[in-house]
Order: structure tokens, then C-alpha cells, then sequence
């Protein structure tokens, strides 16, 4: 476990321009704590909130609370399309019975998000 991992947030959120769009939230600290800046003004009270997991795809991108990854188990040939969400601690896919954290023990690949890419999840 990475005890070190960088805070960073990002929100499904209305902007100025009155659609939904992702923004990443800037971190800036500070003598009384952390601020969390965004470069937009967004509606606060219709956010949808997630925080980086710490860990890259296999790409190199982030992956975020709310990402759709592709994931190949270590040893299988077959891959697996889930969401990534926050559950009991810990960065998880799956449901019910076959919850598993995401780690290093399988490929990842980020292929969108559950706000923009509803149809990857069918």
C-alpha cells in the first residue's frame, strides 16, 4: 500500500457553461490545511465527486473513483470491463460476491467513465 499517494480530485459537475463536463481540481497547500481549486466555477451542490486512486493504467492515465476499466487478471486470457468505486477503505471493481481491489496484480486500461461511457458497462 502506497501511503504516500497523491491527493487529487476531480468532478462530473455543471460549469459556467451550463453542461455537464469532468474537471480536475487543482491542490494547493496552505499553513491551516489543503484547498482544493477548480478551474472552473462549477454548481457545487450538483457535483459528482472522485478521488484518484493512486495507481496509472498501463497507458500511464489516471485512474479515478468512477473510471471504466478494461482489466486482464494475471494468468487469464480473458478481460474484464468494470467500474472503479470506493468501498469499505479500499479502490474496488466488481459487485456483490466478487469484489476485488484494483492493484498491480492485473493490466488495467482506462476506457472512460461512467458519466460519458454509460454504454461500456452494458
Amino acid at each position: 500500500m502506497n501511503m504516500n499517494r497523491e491527493i487529487k480530485f476531480r468532478a462530473w459537475a455543471h460549469t459556467d457553461a451550463a453542461y455537464m463536463e469532468m474537471v480536475y481540481f487543482g491542490k494547493t497547500e496552505c499553513d491551516n490545511g489543503l484547498w482544493f481549486e477548480a478551474p472552473k466555477h462549477i454548481d457545487d451542490y450538483k457535483n459528482h465527486i472522485m478521488q484518484f486512486t493512486g495507481l496509472k493504467d498501463k497507458n500511464g492515465v489516471e485512474i479515478y473513483e468512477g473510471d471504466i476499466i478494461k482489466r486482464s487478471l494475471s494468468g487469464a486470457s480473458s478481460t474484464i470491463i468494470e467500474k472503479v468505486y470506493f468501498h469499505m477503505g479500499s479502490f474496488v471493481t466488481g459487485e456483490g460476491d466478487f469484489i476485488r481491489p484494483i492493484s498491480g496484480y492485473c493490466t488495467m486500461e482506462v476506457i472512460g467513465n461512467i458519466y460519458e461511457n454509460t454504454d461500456l458497462l452494458k
